[in-house]
């Protein structure tokens, strides 16, 4: 497994990520995100953003991340290609990718929202997994 693997649904998509730790899971549940969106090798890595959280818990942590970053796809057209995570006191998460026009040969899927619908993270001997549920 790369860390994370789609699961077919008819009207949703819903994805498994994994991590030695919380914050690599959640990373790898944004890179599976993004590439139902579209192929993320294709993306470039021009355009820096900095986002950051206060941890409530792990569950509404996974979903405020994941849709603040789809937040900011839909309102600034802007796709990371790569993720870094960490956490102090804060998540720190810095996005590095590009502004989409739309006309890329490379788009998928529109994502609509994350739910909280199969929304689940666990703790299984030392790996951790996330599983989320996208409207498409």
């Amino acid at each position: 497994m790369n860390g994370y693997r789609l699961i077919d649904r008819p009207a949703d998509i819903e994805i498994e990520a994994e991590g030695k730790t919380f914050e690599e899971a959640l990373k790898f549940s944004v890179y599976a995100m993004i590439e139902v969106i579209a192929d993320r090798k294709k993306l470039n890595k021009g355009i820096k953003k900095e986002l950051s959280f206060t941890p409530i818990d792990y569950k509404k942590d996974v979903y405020k991340i994941l849709s603040e970053i789809l937040y900011i796809f839909e309102t600034e057209s802007f796709l990371p290609k790569d993720v870094s995570i960490r956490k102090n006191k804060e998540y720190v998460v810095e996005l590095k990718g590009q502004k989409i026009t739309g006309k890329e040969d490379f788009l998928r899927t529109e994502v609509k929202a994350i739910t909280y619908h199969h929304l689940d993270v666990k703790k299984i001997d030392k790996i951790w997994k996330i599983r989320v549920l996208f409207d498409i």
